[in-house]
């Protein structure tokens, strides 16, 4: 994990390929946790949102090419990592990461499955 600082393109790939893919384009649902008004709109307590990610993911004002493969849009210009502000693969909000990509400096990660509802790797 060390050499992660040093993987700048190979950051950018696998950041692009969660743009580029955009495998959940409406993202998770969120609930509201109180009543809230939105630019005039008033949003009650426990109404289900979604956010269309895509329309974000393939902003043209936002992303150079966003319609093609481009990891470059995660380089600056002397080819560093650098993650986009409108980059949300997953959701928006809080809960915008599913899972970081590597567990943390001296945490080892595991394959033993947690038993829940659906079958996956312990978080680190």
């Amino acid at each position: 994990m060390a050499d992660q600082a040093r993987m700048h393109f190979t950051m950018a790939v696998v950041h692009e390929v969660q743009r580029f893919a955009d495998i959940i384009p409406l993202g998770l649902p969120h609930m509201t946790s109180r009543d809230i008004e939105v630019q005039g709109f008033r949003i009650p307590k426990g109404t289900t949102l979604f956010f269309n990610l895509s329309s974000v993911l393939k902003d043209e004002s936002v992303w150079k090419k966003p319609f093609r493969f481009h990891p470059e849009h995660f380089l600056d210009a002397q080819g560093h990592f650098v993650k986009h502000s409108a980059f949300m693969p997953f959701s928006a909000g809080a809960c915008g990461v599913l899972g970081s990509l590597y567990p943390p400096e001296g945490v080892s990660g595991g394959l033993e499955p947690r038993p829940s509802l659906t079958e996956h790797p312990h978080t680190h």
